[in-house]
């Protein structure tokens, strides 16, 4: 890999998670210097094509408190339904 100013190993553009920013942030400097998301902060995700074009569009959130505690998701493979009710 090409090397940075610093004599650093250059990784790609992006990363494909904070956690992976993370892990190379520690490679290169022995800690990470980004955080972890907190309430309030945003989010954007946009992939574009060769001319900048936006392929999806892009997806903005902001992270913020649950109202009420989320459930665990069911095992994988595993998809739980509920019951429609009988009025329905």
């Amino acid at each position: 890999r090409p090397a940075d100013a610093k004599g650093r190993p250059q990784w790609p553009k992006g990363y494909h998670s904070i956690r992976d920013k993370r892990t190379i942030e520690t490679l290169q400097d022995g800690q990470p210097r980004t955080a972890f998301l907190r309430f309030g902060d945003s989010v954007r995700v946009d992939m574009k094509d060769e001319e900048g074009d936006s392929i999806f569009g892009a997806i903005d959130h902001e992270i913020v408190e649950a109202l009420e505690p989320v459930k665990a998701a069911p095992a994988r493979g595993r998809t739980a339904l509920a019951a429609p009710d009988a009025e329905d």
